[in-house]
């Protein structure tokens, strides 16, 4: 199966088939590339602000007082051996 994606119109099925069953193959169209560059471009912004950003420079929910340093941000779900309590 070959999923190309556009930015509006992934299935359910054309994820499971990428996610869970492998084999599948991906492409990007220019719109999809050029929106993960805008929404990439948002994040940075977010990361120059040097402040506590939900989920991009904390954990998420039970771990969101945790602050993540910036080689480990983009992966707040998982628990914050390497991360610092923030105070409130």
């Amino acid at each position: 199966m070959h999923v190309a994606v556009k930015g509006k119109d992934l299935t359910v099925r054309e994820v499971v088939a990428v996610a869970r069953e492998g084999g599948a193959t991906v492409s990007l169209s220019s719109e999809a590339r050029f929106r993960i560059a805008e929404a990439s471009g948002f994040v940075e912004s977010l990361l120059e602000r040097d402040r506590p950003v939900y989920g991009v420079t904390t954990g998420l929910e039970s771990l969101q007082m945790w602050l993540y340093p910036p080689r480990r941000r983009g992966i707040a779900a998982q628990p914050p051996s390497f991360a610092c309590k923030r105070s409130r």
